[in-house]
């Protein structure tokens, strides 16, 4: 018998006083509770199997009435096995969905379920339903094995039973958990015995046994004696087999680390005093309950919240305060000459400095000072600047940083962090994370109050506060379900290595299930969108929880304004290849197939041939003989101003020429929005002046004073009342003219531009609904440009998704064959494609309308200045043009005979011919202005 007892690792003297002590004495009602938790499903009141009366050392009488104020009070609920079991409420769904067995019922327990709305014992069912009592008890084991109804009073050696609905859980998730918690209290255990207590199929119960085995939260072998393998958590096992307490298995490990690195913030400020630093604005999104994305911004541009290289090289938000101690740490060496000459020019400028920026004011080579600028960023004397678009793809702008002196040790307080946010960690993942020497780690670990911890059949030493002992031991497994987060989430930088072996150093977005990699995203933010150019996945079968992974995702993302998210391509498959099931799969989460992609978001889903769409545009233009308005001043009031004679004459029926009009005092010309110089009323003057909201610097105040106590004056005179001196006034009446604050009238006098009872916002909200009523639709890119940048692109979006809530704009992919998002105004989207424009005509780059299609119009013709002959919606031909006394010299001209008769009967409205002159690769810049000139007559 000895050699083959010898065959079995541990004795009974071992295995049993070990999982005795785990299962306690109860001696209260908490306890008792406490006990049921641990043990369950355990039996109470009957003394017979698996109960609770060999853990109790009170009396049988006062254990059962704990029972029962137990019972009573809901806190423990009954499950059937082969008789009452009962299990903590809380855990009743997981062992009710593995327990409860599929029954057909018939008309006597149909019966009974209606009698069982409210607690009902078996001689008042048989009362109530005028049935035998003997045929109530059968029907009431079968209504109990199914878990339809539980057991909820017992008086006078009599249960009384009720109807109840129990949540049910994923079975095979539910099971595992069942088979878990069975094991922490009676181990080692084979699987044929557990199958036979739970009254389960031995095959099943084995197969999942050996899946938990697999991954590595169960450890399987010959314990004890027994002929068949058998079963307890790999932590037991550890700690029996070192016979080391302190021995942990490497999933409660994680597991715990999980616990904290997931764990749910109050605030921002709450977040950072945690974790110290974090790599972008995603991960506090996902940790801070109810997070904001403004109020992030706001700390970034109070200063509270920095932007720079503050952890050994990599670029951190760390708060102003916690920022001395990164400094203190790792800035290192002595700065060179050209550094500080770097660091002094960009401290010269409050504003901050781009690198192309900085290198013409240095004047050393873009090498040398992109180098010297590395140098100023690593050592931390340059933090990043705020921009309202915030993204790693931007142009970096620094800004001088002068860290206060740090009071203490920092590296003391870095380790100290990391560990209470990691921890357990072995000190060479402290040396790897902080840079720092082991023997400096080694110092700082014996002055904090750490506990040493072995890990794995390896025995890994790992260090963890003394204070976080209990919560090791009961960590819950957190389940924050799947995420799609970023390179820089902490939950993710134990699974670099994963990352690096299956996608390189491409810029994906992990995605995490459970602190496990089961896929990617590469997701670019595009126009007026978010794209997943692929969607990774290590199982199709995942794609439904993915999918509402990537709705949390976009939660984030719609706090910069973006509200549909397109997917290119999908488990290595384009979308108009996808299977059948793998599309109904999207479908049922609100995905939309358009062409080569899917789409999901706030959008119509009209879609139109560009030709259309250009229709529409005109047709907002009033660029047809039906619409034209009847004279400039009817125009203006609805297209805020024109540029030009030729603008006019395209519009109006009637016209005066807008030089004509300006000196007769009908309009003002101003630096309007766009920031062209423009013809218009003074009222929309204003609103472009409210609408750009410049800030008034002090010498921009004294010249307005100086305006505003004179009255109108003229150039002249300004400058000779101007305390600023001549350079000054010049540069300050340059910028309120840019401003829309001043303009200069019709008698050559400054004027003030007159302020109007308006919110900056309101006012730049006003512009966005004019831009739509006068061209009916904008990608918002294209918009910016129109507008000339005037507008943040984060606020022009979120002004976009104001005017949408509002019910003003819809949004979609408009355009065939376009892959951009488009607004449109909502009660046009009927007309795009019913209005057909048959005008033949001429669109030079003095108008707006030329100003909007510019970048179509670059793109197709390799450059923006280009005139264009237009037959409708048609680009019949194109041309340089330089304007002489009579006629006008056309250049580089393209198209055919078509376009030549459009251009000629064009310009003989306008009193002039034409010469053509081929083969002239290029026009001089001075014959543009030329042109520019005849055709914006007192503009320039």
């Amino acid at each position: 018998m000895g050699s083959e007892v010898s065959e079995f690792e541990f004795t009974e003297d071992q295995v049993v006083p070990y999982f005795r002590k785990r299962l306690g004495v109860v001696t209260s009602k908490e306890e008792l509770l406490s006990l049921v938790k641990r043990a369950a499903p355990i039996r109470v009141l009957k003394e017979k199997g698996r109960n609770v009366y060999p853990y109790t050392i009170s009396s049988r009488e006062q254990v059962d009435t704990w029972s029962r104020e137990l019972i009573e009070e809901g806190a423990i609920s009954s499950v059937y096995i082969d008789d009452a079991y009962f299990v903590p409420t809380e855990d009743l769904p997981t062992y009710s969905s593995v327990l409860s067995r599929d029954r057909a019922l018939g008309e006597l327990e149909r019966s009974m379920l209606e009698e069982l709305s409210e607690p009902r014992t078996p001689q008042e069912l048989a009362e109530g339903l005028s049935i035998a009592s003997d045929k109530v008890y059968p029907a009431l084991r079968k209504l109990e094995a199914t878990g339809a109804v539980g057991r909820v009073l017992y008086h006078d050696g009599k249960w009384s039973y009720r109807r109840r609905e129990v949540e049910r859980r994923p079975r095979q998730e539910a099971l595992d958990e069942v088979l878990l918690r069975h094991l922490e209290c009676f181990a080692p255990a084979t699987a044929e015995e557990i199958a036979y207590f739970f009254g389960l199929d031995d095959a099943e119960v084995r197969q999942v046994l050996d899946d938990l085995s697999q991954e590595g939260r169960v450890a399987k072998g010959h314990f004890l004696v027994s002929e068949h393998e058998q079963y307890m958590l790999k932590r037991d096992y550890l700690r029996l087999k070192t016979n080391d307490l302190k021995a942990y298995d490497h999933r409660t490990v994680e597991r715990y680390r999980r616990s904290k690195l997931e764990r749910v913030f109050p605030t921002i400020e709450a977040l950072f005093d945690h974790f110290g630093d974090l790599g972008m604005p995603l991960d506090a999104f996902y940790r801070v309950d109810g997070f904001q994305l403004k109020d992030w911004e706001e700390m970034r541009r109070s200063g509270d919240l920095l932007l720079g290289r503050f952890l050994r090289g990599r670029v951190r938000y760390v708060r102003a305060r916690d920022a001395p101690a990164y400094v203190a740490a790792y800035r290192n060496g002595p700065l060179r000459p050209l550094d500080l000459r770097v660091l002094d020019v960009i401290r010269s400028c409050d504003e901050g400095m781009s690198l192309r920026q900085i290198v013409p004011v240095v004047g050393a080579s873009k090498e040398e000072v992109k180098e010297s600028v590395d140098r100023l960023d690593r050592n931390m004397y340059i933090v990043r600047r705020f921009e309202e678009r915030e993204e790693w793809s931007s142009e970096n702008v620094y800004l001088a940083y002068d860290a206060p002196p740090y009071e203490g040790d920092p590296f003391r307080a870095i380790v100290e962090r990391f560990l209470r946010v990691h921890g357990p960690v072995s000190i060479y993942t402290i040396t790897t994370a902080t840079q720092f020497p082991l023997a400096q780690v080694a110092a700082v670990l014996d002055t904090l109050d750490v506990e040493t911890i072995s890990v794995g059949e390896s025995r890994e030493e790992m260090y963890l506060f003394k204070d976080e002992m209990d919560a090791l031991r009961d960590a819950p497994s957190p389940s924050t379900g799947m995420r799609v987060v970023s390179l820089y989430d902490p939950s993710v930088q134990s699974l670099w290595a994963s990352i690096a072996a299956r996608y390189g150093d491409r810029w994906i977005f992990p995605i995490i299930a459970d602190g496990r990699l089961v896929g990617g995203a590469e997701k670019w933010n595009m126009s007026g969108c978010i794209e997943i150019r692929e969607l990774d996945l290590e199982d199709p079968a995942l794609l439904p929880q993915a999918l509402e992974a990537l709705d949390r995702f976009m939660a984030f993302y719609s706090m910069m304004g973006f509200d549909i998210v397109r997917l290119r391509e999908l488990l290595d498959t384009a979308p108009q290849d996808v299977p059948e099931d793998i599309e109904k799969v999207l479908s049922e989460h609100g995905y939309v197939r358009m062409g080569a992609m899917f789409a999901k978001g706030s959008m119509v889903l009209d879609r139109h041939p560009w030709e259309d769409v250009l229709s529409f545009i005109l047709w907002k233009q009033h660029i047809d003989p039906k619409r034209r308005f009847t004279n400039v001043v009817e125009a203006i009031k609805t297209v805020g101003g024109l540029r030009s004679d030729a603008a006019a004459a395209l519009r109006c029926k009637n016209r005066i020429p807008l030089k004509k009009m300006f000196e007769m005092g009908f309009l003002v010309r101003v630096q309007a929005i766009p920031d062209y110089v423009t013809y218009c009323s003074l009222e929309f003057a204003s609103l472009c002046r409210r609408a750009k909201d410049r800030e008034i610097t002090d010498d921009m105040a004294a010249v307005i004073q100086t305006i505003a106590e004179n009255k109108p004056l003229s150039r002249n005179q300004l400058f000779d009342r101007s305390p600023l001196g001549h350079r000054g006034t010049h540069d300050a009446l340059k910028a309120l003219n840019s401003a829309t604050i001043t303009y200069v009238d019709q008698n050559k006098r400054v004027r003030l531009v007159p302020p109007i009872a308006l919110s900056a916002t309101e006012a730049r909200k006003e512009i966005v609904r004019h831009c739509f009523r006068n061209f009916g639709l904008f990608t918002a890119e294209n918009l910016a440009r129109f507008m000339r940048f005037e507008l943040p692109m984060k606020e022009l979006r979120n002004t976009l998704a104001e005017l949408e809530r509002d019910g003003f704009l819809a949004k979609g992919f408009l355009v065939e064959g376009d892959e951009n998002v488009y607004w449109v105004v909502r009660e046009d989207l009927e007309r795009i494609g019913k209005v057909k424009i048959t005008e033949k005509f001429v669109l030079g780059p003095e108008d707006a309308l030329h100003t909007y299609l510019s970048e179509r119009i670059r793109q197709d013709l390799g450059g923006s200045y280009h005139s264009l002959v237009m037959d409708g919606p048609r680009v019949v031909g194109s041309f340089w043009g330089r304007i002489k006394a009579t006629d006008m010299m056309v250049q580089n001209f393209k198209g055919e005979g078509e376009a030549r008769l459009i251009l000629n009967r064009y310009l003989r409205s306008l009193g002039l011919t034409v010469r053509v002159a081929d083969n002239v690769p290029t026009i001089p810049d001075w014959e543009v202005q030329a042109f520019y000139e005849k055709t914006h007559p007192g503009e320039v």
